[in-house]
């Protein structure tokens, strides 16, 4: 007997036709991010990781692919050093080994001997590799949308790593030089370190192009080569953003050259650049609009896309902690720091997660 306005019951398989499924159990345990990032297809990379570090005789190497994606784990992670990462994969009771790929778990002096080997050219082409694979998988979700179409420009200083702090100017790095950073109370903040050199796409604020230097270095000389390495990896950018420190005639000429073909939008420097009773430049002159309209304002105003990327990569994927001396092997790290927010982009694509290809904290759990 079937009560009035009950529902009427049916044995299991009795479904009528055009009846939608069960739904799934909404309890199930559902697949972390961090699980899906380290299932995210990296076997692209191995011909440039193999071709830096091949086999040899003696006991089997690791698989050179697990290695990348252990350096890439521990930086989303934040554990700072590879003896912790060594220990962490070792302890670790879910498989962690085994999903990253390695039959053993490998000793943290295997980690100093891979990134040694693998050393900053091949860091360098494994993360233009990334920025080609992000540039695909972007123009695959918004093909009108360009890549790289605006680009920003800035570097940053890191601190060198010494065992005492309190030596003073005794530093333990010869690599690493004094370079100012700001200023406190009207007086110069100087660091002994290194110097980050980073452009970026400015409407999406992803790497494309990087360079290490010691912190002496001066931020104006260094505008060319690392536009030329911005277009040397197949990118086309129309407009390019950057602060005062990289005014000058050449940087704004350099621009509108036969290979670059864009439109520099460098914030005047007032001690560089003297006119009648205003700041102006002969170069303003080529410009498509002038220079503080609203049009060169709007534009202009994606150049804190690069503060944001240079915040990421200090607060998220390790870039100041350095425990390493000498400029090439500073050179590893912070490439590696950069390879993995590339990754992080690529795993939002690949998961249909692409809000959160810029939280990298998502990925961490």
């Amino acid at each position: 007997m079937v009560l009035d306005g009950a529902p009427e019951s049916r044995p299991e398989g009795s479904g009528l036709q055009g009846e939608e499924p069960a739904s799934e159990n909404p309890f199930a345990p559902q697949q972390s991010l961090l699980d899906r990032l380290l299932e995210l297809d990296l076997t692209w990379a191995a011909s440039i990781l193999v071709a830096v570090f091949p086999a040899c005789k003696g006991r089997p190497r690791h698989p050179p692919v697990a290695m990348l994606k252990a350096l890439i784990y521990q930086r989303v992670k934040q554990i700072p050093s590879w003896r912790q990462l060594a220990r962490h994969i070792q302890t670790d009771k879910t498989g962690l080994a085994t999903r990253l790929g390695f039959s053993r778990p490998p000793h943290h002096s295997a980690f100093s001997t891979f990134t040694m080997r693998l050393g900053p050219e091949g860091v360098q082409a494994l993360f233009e590799e990334f920025v080609k694979q992000v540039r695909a998988r972007t123009l695959a979700q918004d093909p009108t949308g360009g890549f790289a179409k605006e680009v920003a420009i800035d570097s940053t200083l890191v601190r060198a790593f010494c065992k005492t702090p309190q030596c003073g100017r005794r530093k333990s790095d010869p690599d690493a030089k004094w370079g100012v950073q700001g200023e406190l109370y009207g007086k110069p903040i100087y660091v002994h370190g290194y110097k980050l050199q980073l452009a970026c796409d400015a409407d999406r604020d992803i790497p494309v192009s990087y360079s290490v230097h010691s912190a002496n270095r001066n931020d104006s000389p260094l505008f060319r080569p690392e536009i030329r390495n911005v277009v040397k990896g197949g990118l086309a950018p129309e407009m390019i953003t950057a602060d005062a420190g990289y005014d000058s005639r050449l940087n704004n000429l350099f621009c509108y050259n036969e290979a670059v073909k864009a439109v520099p939008l460098i914030a005047l420097n007032p001690r560089r650049t003297k006119g009648k009773g205003k700041l102006k430049r002969k170069s303003d002159e080529m410009l498509p609009f002038k220079r503080n309209s609203d049009e060169w304002k709007e534009h202009y105003s994606k150049r804190p896309a690069i503060e944001r990327v240079i915040s990421r990569l200090k607060c998220e994927f390790l870039l100041t902690a350095l425990k390493l001396r000498r400029l090439q092997r500073v050179a590893v790290h912070f490439g590696l720091s950069l390879i993995a927010l590339e990754t992080v982009v690529l795993a939002a694509y690949a998961n249909d997660e692409t809000d959160l290809k810029l939280s990298p904290g998502a990925w961490r759990y």
